[in-house]
């Protein structure tokens, strides 16, 4: 279980940073539909996926290096620490 939980945790963080932005840009979409005075459609609404879709994949690059450079940063911290034990 120790030697999985970098990838635990990893995976748990991904999951409530997504949750995080899905919420944020439901707001944000409701926040636009709103100035415009137009009501705000519901989360699978095709104009709220289309809104959804192309700000989650947007930038999907450097989020992603971003998070491969994190797994292998924790991953040698961690593999130094099993060094020094033995």
């Amino acid at each position: 279980m120790q030697r999985h939980l970098l990838a635990i945790s990893v995976a748990l963080l991904g999951t409530a940073a997504f949750a995080v932005f899905s919420w944020a840009e439901r707001g944000y979409f409701c926040d636009q539909a709103k100035s415009h005075d137009e009501s705000c459609s519901s989360f699978w609404s095709a104009e709220h996926l289309h809104d959804w879709i192309y700000n989650a994949f947007s930038n999907y690059q450097s989020e992603l290096l971003f998070g491969i450079l994190i797994v292998v940063l924790l991953h040698n911290l961690a593999g130094r620490k099993d060094q020094n034990q033995t």
